[in-house]
């Protein structure tokens, strides 16, 4: 398969998930009744939920194809089924920080005044989660799973999710502090870090070629 028609399967696949998140996300706007068009979930809470779920359905993408490495091949953003093998054990522990994260944040919008989660079992879940991505994290590390390449991508990515989540804040805060903006809902506070990560990681791997790599 050539690079091009690798890169489009890519994209095919992403608006797939796409696909998923959208259809659901109007249900779950249906459902609840939101300010939108009712009442119970903040749209800071919509927002959050979505972002969980983009987490877990990219999880469970990146573990399909670690668990199926011919289609992981085409799919992921590894050269081939050798290269796959080869980071299956940076790739499976991502998936599954992935979904734990992602859960944890889905769970969260439900846990408030009269929701249908209590807040001690989603808080017992985001701790869960953050346990689980520290401990996979540090022996990732230990055990050297991610190259300089990787290391250097991680650091950009943070750095620029840091700079784009400093001029939101700043931006938002400003705004709100003299009634032009609405004020700062905890949930949208939530989902802008783990939300700005994920374009950021985009903006480094496509500054560096990865996203057509292969």
């Amino acid at each position: 398969m050539t690079r091009t028609n690798k890169f489009a399967l890519r994209m095919l696949a992403g608006g797939l998930m796409g696909a998923l998140i959208g259809p659901g996300l109007a249900h779950l706007v249906m459902y609840f009744d939101l300010p939108i068009g009712g009442v119970s979930l903040s749209p800071g809470g919509v927002v959050l939920a979505a972002v969980g779920g983009l987490y877990t359905l990219m999880g469970l993408f990146v573990w399909v194809g670690v668990i199926w490495p011919a289609l992981g091949a085409l799919v992921l953003n590894v050269a081939d089924e050798e290269d796959l093998r080869d980071r299956r054990s940076m790739l499976h522990g991502s998936a599954i920080t992935c979904i734990a994260l992602g859960l944890a944040m889905m769970l969260l919008p439900f846990a408030g005044a009269g929701g249908p989660v209590r807040p001690g079992v989603a808080l017992a879940a985001l701790a869960g989660a953050l346990v689980i991505t520290g401990g996979i994290s540090w022996v990732a590390i230990k055990r050297k799973h991610y190259d300089e390449l990787w290391m250097q991508l991680s650091a950009d990515a943070s750095a620029i999710t840091l700079a784009m989540l400093a001029s939101l804040m700043v931006v938002w805060g400003a705004l709100a502090h003299v009634g032009w903006g609405p004020e700062l809902d905890p949930q949208l506070v939530f989902a802008a870090p783990p939300g700005l990560f994920l374009l950021a990681s985009f903006i480094s791997a496509g500054r560096r070629g990865l996203l057509m790599e292969g």
